[in-house]
């Protein structure tokens, strides 16, 4: 059984697009889930702009309380911008089978999408981001958001899940 759902990707490939819908769908499926946007966990802590040290304590935060979730009997999903460092660190700490999505969208797609956004990263920070992470964690299924629709990307994530499921 899945214990919790890690989704990362660069700006504007449509994670928390993504999350949020799986996170519904789960919970219609009588699975407990809980959504976590990495971004907004930090924020509500007060932990600041995205620098490599409020990541960090970000993470460090972000273990503990998914773990307190997974020991309730909830099944968190979240959703970031997850290096491989940071992947490793969760993977190691937290408690439990995880089922790893990577959503991934050509460079220009990403920049396209997060210009269309209420609060727009910007080309200066979608660019790094992006090519950092073009490595595949090991054990992680890769979903390429280009020309599909939320609704094929979930579905598809969901397959995974109850693949994943069937077979632990």
């Amino acid at each position: 059984m899945i214990d919790y759902v890690l989704i990362r990707g660069p700006i504007g490939v449509g994670k928390t697009s993504v999350a949020k819908r799986f996170s519904n769908l789960l919970s219609l499926d009588c699975y407990p889930s809980f959504f976590i946007e990495f971004d907004r966990f930090r924020r509500e802590l007060g932990i600041g702009e995205p620098t490599y040290l409020n990541k960090r304590v970000g993470t460090f935060l972000l273990v503990e309380r998914m773990n307190q979730l997974i020991q309730k009997g909830s099944l968190p999903v979240v959703e970031g911008v997850f290096y491989e460092g940071n992947m490793n660190h969760l993977r190691r700490n937290i408690t439990g089978l995880a089922l790893l999505i990577k959503l991934m969208a050509p460079l220009d797609i990403c920049i396209e999408r997060d210009q269309r956004r209420t609060y727009p990263r910007g080309v200066e920070r979608v660019v790094p981001v992006w090519n950092s992470l073009q490595h595949t964690v090991v054990s992680e299924v890769s979903i390429n958001t280009e020309t599909r629709t939320i609704e094929e990307i979930v579905d598809d994530v969901y397959l995974h899940f109850k693949s994943v499921c069937s077979t632990s």
